[in-house]
C-alpha cells in the first residue's frame, strides 16, 4: 500500500468507531493522520477499541491487521482485540 493508501485505510477504520468511542479519541487519530503519524494513529485506535472493549468485525481486523503490518507494527496491537463475525 502506498502512504496515501494507508492514511485513507486508517481513517476510514477510525471513523467505522465513531459514535462508539469518545469523539476525542477519533479526533485525535485524525490529529496525528493529518500529521503524517500513520503508526501513532493505528496504535492508539487499536489501544481505544481494546480498552473500550468494543467488538471489531472480521473485515475491520483484517483491515487493523494489513495496515498495522505494512507500518511495521508489532502484532500485539491487535492480536487481543475481540473480533466478531461481519454483519
Amino acid at each position: 500500500m502506498t502512504h496515501e493508501e494507508l492514511e485513507r485505510t486508517i481513517r476510514e477504520i477510525a471513523d467505522e468507531f465513531s459514535g462508539r468511542l469518545p469523539d476525542q479519541d477519533i479526533d485525535n487519530a485524525h490529529i496525528f493522520l493529518d500529521a503524517g503519524e500513520l503508526e501513532i494513529a493505528l496504535e492508539n485506535l487499536c489501544a481505544q477499541v481494546y480498552e473500550y472493549d468494543l467488538p471489531v468485525t472480521v473485515r475491520t481486523f483484517k483491515r487493523i491487521r494489513s495496515a498495522g503490518s505494512e507500518l511495521g507494527l508489532r502484532s500485539s496491537h491487535w492480536t487481543d482485540l475481540t473480533v466478531i463475525s461481519n454483519e
